[in-house]
């Protein structure tokens, strides 16, 4: 059931105790299901949300197997992401924020964006790369502590390495 790399969606499934008819915003979704953080959520729990990719190759797959979602090509670092939201119905706070963008720089300037224009969330899996990408990691936590987060589960190892924090947000916590 579970398709994501290093546990994500089985975390999320964790976190909202099995949760029915949640919201993502799953940014650099990449493919369909094969290591997908949102695929279980959709697929078995009737979630719905919104998937951006700057890869159109993936455009067909999300329109035929993820019904559910919207695929959004384009640079989710330029986002309009409060009418992007609008545009689909789905209310802040949103349930997930899956961010795992390639290069790593860039999930750490797409974060900044999307906190920046007010959007919050639950819940968040942000792939900070340390293993190879150090300079993320820190002002991240910062970031995310500053706005009300706590971090979950810091330093989640992928195949390299840390990968991944988890960060649950005060008021789902309350």
């Amino acid at each position: 059931m579970f398709t994501s790399q290093i546990g994500q969606d089985e975390w999320v499934v964790e976190v909202f105790k099995g949760k029915r008819g949640g919201t993502f915003l799953d940014v650099g979704c990449h493919e369909t299901k094969n290591l997908s953080n949102t695929w279980a959520l959709e697929k078995d729990f009737g979630w719905r949300g919104i998937a951006i990719d700057v890869d159109g190759a993936f455009t067909h797959g999300w329109a035929v197997e993820r019904p559910g979602s919207t695929f959004v090509l384009g640079d989710a670092c330029t986002m309009d992401y409060p009418a992007l939201l609008a545009a689909q119905h789905i209310s802040q706070p949103v349930d997930y924020l899956s961010l795992d963008l390639e290069p790593p720089e860039l999930t750490w300037k797409c974060l900044q964006h999307i906190l920046g224009q007010g959007i919050w969330f639950y819940a968040v899996t942000f792939e900070t790369d340390h293993y190879r990408y150090k300079e993320s990691r820190e002002p991240s936590r910062e970031l995310m502590a500053s706005l009300g987060y706590t971090l979950a589960r810091g330093d989640v190892p992928g195949m390299f390495g840390a990968q991944d924090d988890f960060y649950v947000h005060k008021m789902l916590l309350t």
